[in-house]
């Protein structure tokens, strides 16, 4: 799996092949084989994985008996540590968003969880009325863009953490948040 998510980010799932991956790991695409179909199996329990992850630590963060602010500003800094540990996983979410959120409507969703984490701020009066799906997107738009561009070393050389502060700065914008 581990072999799977570096190609996939690095060369794109398409150009990977299970031969690709089995060559990465050490192992034979037989052996893959034993464990998953096809391919296509293979990218949808990884992303699947990723998806459910990333769903699990927005619910987690936003139920903190915390401001709003606070809880997203852990949250931004819960996702730059997820990226700064495994920089490829955001990466291949970005990649095949579209095509698993049409297989796992049956599974509670990133998007969904930033909604909910999105709306509690409204609620509370901390944040101005917005659509919310709009909001969300528009977060994960940008964070996935903003990773794919620090890896090829656009934006800065090292982890988002670096700029941290302009991170936040821009993102309370689009929430409707002063600094």
């Amino acid at each position: 799996m581990q072999a799977a998510e570096r190609l996939f980010a690095l060369k794109g799932i398409s150009e990977t092949s299970v031969r690709d991956i089995g060559k990465e790991a050490g192992v034979t695409d037989s052996a893959i084989y034993k464990h998953f179909s096809s391919k296509d199996e293979l990218i949808k329990e990884l992303l699947t994985q990723y998806l459910i992850r990333y769903a699990e630590l927005i619910d987690r963060i936003g139920a903190e008996p915390l401001s709003f602010r606070e809880r997203f500003d852990q949250l931004l800094l819960a996702i730059i540590d997820q990226h700064d540990a495994n920089p490829f996983g955001l990466l291949l979410l970005g990649e095949r968003y579209l095509y698993l959120v049409s297989t796992l409507q049956d599974k509670r969703l990133p998007l969904h969880a930033m909604s909910d984490f999105l709306d509690s701020g409204i609620k509370s009066g901390e944040l101005p009325p917005q659509d919310v799906k709009l909001t969300s997107t528009l977060f994960f738009g940008a964070v996935l863009n903003l990773i794919r561009i620090n890896q090829i070393g656009l934006v800065h050389p090292k982890s988002p953490a670096d700029y941290l502060q302009e991170i936040r700065s821009r993102f309370y914008g689009l929430l409707g948040l002063r600094m």
